[in-house]
């Protein structure tokens, strides 16, 4: 059972920050939250991205995942360059989020009569 913990972990921290980044970014899309919101959820999805790519490079190696029958070998070689080039992304991302001061609603809308 221990043995696919890095495995299982790494899967759902995987789908965990890429949901939740993209969540994050249709709300942003359509105004939905405030600005606040987004700043502090697109700092926390840093973090978590970035601990899942630390968590991939110590815990679940390619050569770690190969030894999994099930799993097809093909994609384990390749998963780090993604997951490295989406928290790299991540991060102008955030930087141009921090300086448009118009993202997010600002909470200061009118109400419709009725």
């Amino acid at each position: 059972m221990l043995q696919t913990l890095p495995l299982v972990l790494f899967i759902v921290m995987s789908e965990l920050s890429i949901g939740a980044f993209t969540v994050l970014f249709v709300l942003d899309w359509r105004n939905e939250v405030k600005r606040s919101f987004l700043i502090t959820y697109g700092l926390i999805y840093i973090v978590l991205t970035g601990l899942t790519y630390l968590f991939q490079q110590n815990f679940s190696t390619p050569g770690l995942l190969n030894s999994f029958p099930q799993l097809d070998k093909a994609w384990t070689g390749y998963e780090s360059l993604p997951l490295l080039l989406f928290l790299l992304l991540m991060l102008p991302y955030n930087l141009f989020l921090w300086l448009d001061k118009r993202a997010g609603v600002d909470g200061q809308g009118t109400k419709e009569d009725g």
